[in-house]
């Protein structure tokens, strides 16, 4: 089994079909090993491959939610024309009062919505945090294991220093999803790296 084609997808743009028949492979290299180093590595990139699945997993559904949440906001936005315009038409001479009161209404209705954009952009960010803390211990047992020499502080400061664009509060909710992608990727390949076929 070959997972060179299956990496370089992963690689270049992660599904999850592709994590799963990746896991596959590395199940089956698991079950075949007699060397206690090459299955806790072997361990150690599963683990991985099902935080990079949940990751993927948890975005999609966040992002799919989004794009109802703001086609809702843009229906509401649309219903405000529609619902002034029939104010208008039988109002008589309760046209201002009829035009404000509906218009109000809408309005606040849209706001209201437009409040689930928020809601949805702060529970994205909480669900960032949760998957980069999980990723974060990934990258310190990754450096423990091939770089046991290296002093914790060090070891800190550059794994923070990885993490630092998600960490941020100021920096583009937007880069975010692809800088931890990014980081799932570097480390699965360093992780498989030495059990990969030439």
């Amino acid at each position: 089994m070959d997972p060179n084609p299956i990496l370089q997808r992963i690689l270049t743009n992660p599904t999850t079909n592709d994590l799963l028949a990746l896991q596959c492979i590395l199940l089956f290299w698991e079950e075949k090993t007699d060397a206690p180093l090459e299955r806790e590595r072997i361990t150690s990139a599963l683990s991985l491959l099902e935080d990079f699945h949940g990751y993927l997993v948890g975005l999609e559904s966040k992002l799919e939610a989004h794009a109802f949440a703001e086609l809702a906001s843009k229906m509401d936005m649309g219903a405000v024309g529609v619902v002034i315009a029939g104010n208008i038409r039988g109002a008589g001479d309760k046209l201002l009062e009829r035009v404000l009161m509906g218009g109000l209404s809408e309005t606040l209705m849209v706001l209201a919505s437009r409040q689930y954009i928020k809601a949805f952009n702060r529970d994205l960010e909480a669900f960032l945090l949760q998957v980069a803390w999980q990723l974060r211990t990934h990258f310190w047992r990754f450096s423990a294991a091939r770089c046991p020499q290296l002093p914790p502080s060090e070891r800190t400061a550059l794994i923070d220093s990885l993490f630092a664009p998600i960490f941020d509060k100021q920096a583009s909710s937007g880069a975010k999803p692809v800088v931890l992608g990014c980081l799932f990727q570097v480390l699965l390949l360093g992780s498989l790296s030495g059990m990969l076929p030439a």
